[in-house]
């Protein structure tokens, strides 16, 4: 996993103020590689809180660690539909439909870019696009 999604990792502990004790054990399963651990959670949380954008988003990265990626990109996509603005299901999103070649990556990136411009990982994925064009 990379610096954004350490990044939003960190931001989903911080943010969970007082919430229950699973969003911290799928942050820390992720983080200990232990991807079937964090989709047991995450599904769990999905059931309970599915308005939780955070939740789908860790579902997301789950599936993405286990190599379910048109799985995970649909658990982005539902984190994007609660919260069009949730760094971390852009993040996983874009990178996904980056990789597969998809024209789905442009609006992705341009969103993350107006949400921080100073977003070098997109920029570079932005002009990476723009090359390929």
């Amino acid at each position: 996993m990379g610096i954004l999604v350490e990044v939003f990792l960190a931001t989903v502990l911080l943010g969970a103020q007082g919430g229950p004790p699973t969003i911290e054990s799928v942050v820390q399963a992720l983080r200990a590689h232990d991807n079937e651990r964090a989709l047991r959670l995450s599904v769990e949380l999905a059931d309970a809180r599915p308005a939780d954008p955070r939740v789908w988003t860790l579902k997301g990265m789950a599936l993405e660690g286990l190599g379910r990626t048109t799985e995970s990109l649909e658990a982005f996509e539902r984190a994007l539909e609660i919260d069009p603005n949730n760094r971390g299901a852009l993040e996983g999103a874009a990178e996904l439909e980056f990789r597969a070649g998809s024209p789905r990556a442009l609006p992705l990136l341009e969103r993350l870019v107006s949400l921080d411009p100073q977003d070098q990982t997109s920029h570079a994925m932005l002009g990476a696009l723009a090359f390929k064009r």
